[in-house]
């Protein structure tokens, strides 16, 4: 009974979640038609996809995901040295359902997951959280520079705008030295890491409670796994070949369309550049920067129209960022969450 209650649930989300994505591409398309946008090639564009391609993509999405549960198992192997790969995997496609839907603050849920279900403590979660973020920003980054590099020394663009490019590039490469430059704090203070913030408490005159103090210690230990060359180049590697596969399922979502089967690996990592930084814009529900970003290099950098752009920039919202959503919601409701209680998961962690 409970679990035909579940179904009917995710069919029914599933159905409002198809909706409201129709009404939307509707809205626009109505609205665009009254500047002079080719609705009929829009259509057209995402008609003549081939979902053979597609396919392959959403696997490949798919199974960056699990990469993401791979690398978080070294972040907690000092704390659990054999995690579960399904329950982190589970956490992971629930926390960016969360994302998805409730927007940045949902980013929470997966740290308090796989602290719940691996049985350690939440803050050290939250640490492994952080770790993982500057990883991101490390790959993010170096994606974003090299795009501005590349489009300042290939593109007939003014000298100024050349220029910008060039400057961007080495401020993002300016970035992914800071990133590393965190990376080796953390290998070299990490392990006094509560005892440094402890004493900053103490010096304005204040105690540090028992029960603060052992959170202290648990965001410390959470990030055992900086403390060693070897687990920081492990994470490094897994980081390399988590956005390896991103740019795979990019390059085989390009395959898909006529307009964009021609691009060059080095195009379509300048996309994906661009992409991830625009996605850092998160709006519940909708996505944020992602399909503005993508539109914008496609038809701006890589001449397509902006009727094609805008279908495929729509197709790659979906499967890059909405088709973990029935997949989280299934888990989820399996696991016996709702929405509700994703939404409530921050308020009922104590300060």
């Amino acid at each position: 009974m409970q679990f035909t209650k579940h179904r009917r649930f995710i069919h029914l989300s599933m159905l409002l979640a198809a909706l409201a994505a129709t009404a939307g591409v509707a809205w626009f398309v109505w609205e665009a038609r009254k500047e002079g946008f080719e609705s009929a090639e829009f259509w057209a564009t995402m008609g003549r996809a081939d979902w053979r391609w597609m396919l392959l993509t959403a696997f490949l999405m798919i199974l960056s995901y699990y990469g993401r549960a791979l690398r978080w198992a070294v972040m907690i192997e000092p704390l659990k040295p054999r995690p579960s790969h399904w329950n982190l995997f589970k956490a992971t496609a629930i926390g960016f359902t969360a994302v998805v839907l409730l927007g940045r603050p949902g980013e929470i849920v997966r740290p308090y997951l796989i602290a719940q279900t691996e049985c350690v403590p939440f803050p050290s979660q939250l640490a492994a959280w952080f770790i993982e973020r500057v990883y991101d920003i490390l790959m993010v980054v170096g994606l974003f520079g090299f795009a501005l590099a590349y489009i300042g020394s290939t593109s007939d663009i003014p000298r100024a705008a050349q220029l910008a490019m060039e400057t961007g590039g080495w401020v993002a490469g300016l970035g992914a030295i800071i990133c590393l430059m965190v990376l080796f704090g953390l290998h070299r203070y990490s392990c006094d890491l509560h005892t440094r913030l402890s004493d900053v408490i103490r010096a304005f005159g204040a105690e540090v409670p028992p029960a603060l103090e052992a959170k202290l210690q648990a965001l410390s230990n959470g990030l055992h796994a900086t403390r060693t060359i070897s687990s920081v180049l492990r994470l490094l590697v897994w980081s390399v070949l988590e956005w390896a596969v991103i740019s795979a399922g990019y390059a085989a979502f390009f395959r898909a369309f006529p307009e964009t089967a021609d691009l060059t690996l080095a195009q379509t990592l300048v996309y994906v550049g661009f992409v991830a930084f625009g996605s850092i814009i998160q709006i519940p529900g909708i996505g944020g920067g992602i399909q503005v970003v993508s539109t914008v290099v496609l038809v701006e950098f890589f001449g397509v129209s902006l009727a094609s752009a805008t279908g495929i920039s729509i197709l790659v919202w979906a499967v890059a960022m909405l088709l973990v959503v029935p997949i989280g919601l299934a888990l989820a409701l399996h696991g016996g969450l709702k929405l509700a209680k994703l939404k409530s998961i921050a308020s009922e962690i104590e300060p």
